[in-house]
């Protein structure tokens, strides 16, 4: 479930179309990117909800064929029952447009595959599934979708993803290319002006296909790793809104520097981010390191490296209270202030017998250990742009 579609009234549709690919964790990823950035929809739509319409539209197009339809429509039915065993698994169900068609994506193109994989939404109750490319615009016309915002690698499918709206004689949806060009002419004849411009980034790779083989590699902790994209850790709405809105509405393709998110983003946070230092008098002699559950309640996460140390970091919104709780109980015996108020230190006591359940403030904090790495350095070392390999 690694796409989905902000539609009509207001709404999102997960297009969980390939049971081999989908993984609810996906699907809650995005939605939580979503919930942070203030943009979910009043809807929760799965385009498995129209699994009967599409699967009605699909023997709809059988019938209207024009050659023998009986024994297609008797094989498919076979192949919607799953009694066909290993036999069906190499059956499939293509729009007939043209086997010859100069535009690849019109060469009767697949629109429905057997699979026995149960799904997490309508379990094995289906045994076969709808293409993205068929249930993706029947699904845009069904919920009174407008405009389909593209970007231009679907473009030699634009004339596909109307065959399918056409032939089944629903309602059209333009579409809208992220292009740099200045018209598109679709096969219709109809022109449409562009309205978006694509922006890639140099020294890192967006596509989840080719992070996922720095992930193989091992060559990143995980897909938590500081340097991929996926790592929002820090990085503030506002930095991002104004990095979107600095862009413009223009059409050229636009090649950014990674950095130039986080430069921004440093210029906001910088003023509000005031660390407060803090001496643990009764704490470790020397800095060491230990390993610690991601997740108490979880052990299967695995272990991570914590650091110990007498002297901390925190934040100094933190810096309040008299009992705190870091992983274990402290009480502060001292803090000195500046001029303007705020806290420029704090000594505090190990309160070991404490009771981390009573204290109101638990706190985040950073150990000030010579040995911890903060800064990273590119993924990629050479000069990169999305649409290239690069080298790690």
């Amino acid at each position: 479930m690694s796409r989905l579609s902000v539609t009509a009234a207001n709404s999102h549709r997960s297009d969980d179309t390939n049971p081999s690919k989908e993984k609810v964790e996906f699907e809650e990823t995005i939605l939580d990117d979503l919930r942070l950035l203030n943009a979910v929809g009043e809807n929760d739509i799965h385009t498995s909800d129209y699994f009967s319409q599409l699967h009605d539209y699909a023997v709809q197009l059988i019938v209207g064929r024009d050659a023998t339809k009986e024994e297609n429509l008797h094989r498919f039915s076979e192949m919607s029952q799953g009694i066909l065993g290993q036999d069906g698994a190499r059956l499939c169900l293509r729009a007939k447009i043209s086997v010859g068609d100069p535009n690849k994506a019109l060469r009767d193109p697949v629109i429905y595959r057997c699979s026995s994989v149960p799904r997490h939404r309508t379990g094995d109750k289906w045994k076969v599934y709808p293409t993205y490319e068929f249930a993706c615009p029947v699904v845009d016309s069904l919920e009174g979708v407008t405009h389909a915002l593209r970007t231009n690698e679907y473009r030699d499918r634009n004339p596909q993803y109307h065959w399918m709206i056409e032939a089944l004689g629903l309602r059209r949806v333009d579409i809208w290319d992220f292009r740099s060009d200045c018209t598109q002419r679709m096969k219709s004849g109809r022109t449409q002006e562009p309205r978006f411009s694509r922006l890639n980034f140099i020294y890192i790779v967006l596509s989840k296909r080719k992070l996922q083989q720095f992930v193989d590699k091992g060559l990143v902790r995980g897909w938590d790793d500081p340097r991929f994209p996926t790592a929002r850790r820090g990085l503030t709405i506002e930095a991002l809104q104004q990095f979107m809105l600095q862009q413009g509405p223009s059409q050229a393709v636009l090649s950014m520097e990674w950095d130039s998110i986080w430069a921004l983003n440093k210029k906001i946070v910088d003023p509000r981010a005031l660390s407060v230092p803090v001496h643990v008098r009764n704490g470790p002699a020397e800095c060491y390191t230990t390993l610690k559950l991601k997740h108490k309640k979880s052990p299967e996460i695995g272990p991570k490296l914590t650091p110990y140390s007498s002297d901390i970091m925190i934040e100094q919104v933190d810096a309040l209270g008299e009992e705190i709780t870091l992983m274990d109980n402290a009480i502060v015996r001292s803090k000195t202030l500046t001029v303007d108020g705020h806290v420029s230190s704090i000594t505090v006591d190990l309160h070991l017998e404490g009771d981390f359940k009573a204290t109101k403030k638990k706190i985040t904090w950073l150990a000030e250990s010579p040995d911890r790495p903060l800064d990273y350095d590119y993924i990629i070392t050479d000069y990169h742009q999305e649409e290239n390999r690069g080298r790690g």
